[in-house]
């Protein structure tokens, strides 16, 4: 760097008035030869971004740069991709926003603009590397996605990565993305939840997908996807052999676009990771779900929690357990779960292939706990479990330290927070833990035996046995 690049320097950074360990780290860049950098949630602004792009410029080395919840705007966006086209190792660059950001932190705010400026480092003839591109939650809209589809067609064969999730994207703006589908050989992953597409532009999208034989993982939650979205969606799933992941949670499916949903599945083998969560799913809905669960299917992830599919959509669900099924990670939280459904869901667990499994904020109290916690002691895999939120009193708790009590338990984190244990099952929980060599984690907070003197002491003396395990209750 040149005397006068210095002070230019110098200058960027007196004016963007940063933490002193943020602008340590935007000089690092100078002669860093790390290959990631996280500067998100550094309250960077414009100013910053501007400093940040002057050091971009003599980085020989960055692969991988998190500007995440920054406050960045037009200008400065246009700064660094001005200095990316000059930067020829940078491959990951993240714009985009928390959408659970802390107040006190400034979010990003790109819109089409910048959107623009981004559009620039995509076209044919582009220098620049970066192929992981994160533009969540920055106002693009559909003006923005239709010019980032427009530099995508032209150049089918660069970005892998993309996200524009919550961007209040239409089905007019999804168009020319869906025709970048159509022609793209490498983009793999692509973020649109938290859009607006409805049924017509995932409808347009799905025939994208139809001639796309790249795109592994894609991400349409919230989009206010019903019936017609989904039945749109059948042809892609029927047909394809590349997508795995699938994210269709908070829309409106209802039992009616998942019974389409699980006709689709049955021809498929591919997708490995559903996510169906918040979809006013009921019984019927979970019992089409269920049919595609054999050893065929290739589905190892399913997330259905917060529906409505009760103790008999439960039963469908875990009736294919002993059938071959490879699902691993289950979530029926909050499905009206009684129980009934519990018993159901304990007598498949000895017979399947899960490892994580979440029956929180459902009501199969302690008779549905108790059939639980006798199914742990001959199950092999099972090594998360959430029964929070279950109305679980002594006797059930006691049962779970009963199970956790034997030898051959592979537990190593349970979660029975806001339940109704009181001191009794509480200490046989902690005393449990003493005969227990696989637990990790135990979360008992909301329950009535945290307060009582007799199990703070039990608690020091299991802290002093086992001092890496972590033991919750407040």
């Amino acid at each position: 760097m040149s005397m006068h690049q210095s002070e230019c320097m110098d200058q960027l950074l007196e004016e963007a008035q940063l933490p002193a360990h943020i602008e340590m780290q935007v000089r690092s860049i100078l002669n860093t030869r790390n290959w990631d950098l996280d500067l998100s949630h550094a309250n960077l602004r414009d100013a910053g971004a501007l400093a940040l792009a002057e050091a971009l410029k003599h980085n020989a080395s960055l692969h991988w740069l998190n500007l995440q919840s920054n406050g960045i705007e037009f200008r400065g966006v246009a700064a660094l991709v001005a200095a990316l086209h000059n930067n020829a190792t940078l491959e990951h660059l993240l714009l985009g926003n928390d959408n659970h950001c802390r107040s006190n932190h400034p979010l990003n705010c790109i819109g089409p603009e910048g959107a623009k400026a981004i559009a620039t480092l995509l076209k044919e003839g582009s220098t620049s590397t970066v192929y992981h591109i994160d533009l969540s939650y920055n106002s693009i809209r559909d003006e923005g996605a239709t010019i980032i589809g427009n530099a995508m067609e032209q150049n089918p064969s660069f970005l892998r990565h993309l996200s524009l999730a919550g961007n209040d994207i239409t089905h007019n703006g999804v168009e020319a993305l869906a025709r970048a589908l159509m022609c793209s050989h490498s983009i793999t992953r692509l973020s649109l939840g938290d859009n607006q597409l409805g049924d017509t532009g995932t409808t347009t999208l799905a025939n994208a997908l139809q001639t796309n034989k790249s795109v592994q993982v894609i991400d349409l939650s919230n989009n206010n996807v019903g019936y017609e979205g989904a039945q749109a969606l059948t042809t892609v799933l029927r047909n394809t052999t590349t997508l795995t992941k699938l994210n269709l949670a908070r829309n409106n499916l209802r039992d009616a676009g998942t019974r389409a949903l699980g006709s689709a599945l049955e021809k498929n083998q591919s997708v490995s990771e559903l996510n169906l969560s918040s979809n006013s799913i009921g019984p019927a809905g979970a019992c089409a779900i269920a049919k595609p669960l054999g050893s065929r299917s290739g589905l190892e992830r399913l997330d259905l929690g917060n529906n409505n599919i009760e103790d008999k959509g439960a039963t469908s669900i875990v009736a294919k357990f002993g059938r071959g099924t490879n699902v691993t990670e289950l979530d029926l939280s909050n499905n009206n779960i009684g129980e009934n459904g519990g018993a159901k869901v304990a007598q498949a667990l000895a017979h399947s292939k899960i490892t994580e499994l979440d029956l929180s904020d459902n009501n199969i109290r302690d008779a549905g706990a108790t059939a639980i916690a006798e199914a742990t002691r001959s199950s092999e895999s099972l090594l998360h479990l959430n029964l929070s939120g279950n109305a679980i009193g002594d006797k059930g708790g006691i049962a779970i330290a009963d199970s956790l009590c034997r030898s051959t338990s592979t537990l190593t984190f349970v979660d029975i927070s806001r339940n109704d244990i009181a001191e009794k099952g509480g200490l046989a929980l902690l005393d449990s833990l003493a005969a227990n060599n696989s637990m990790r984690v135990l979360k008992c907070v909301g329950n009535a035996f945290g307060s009582s003197s007799a199990f703070a002491r039990r608690l020091a003396l299991t802290h002093h046995k086992h001092p890496t395990l972590d033991v919750s209750f407040r």
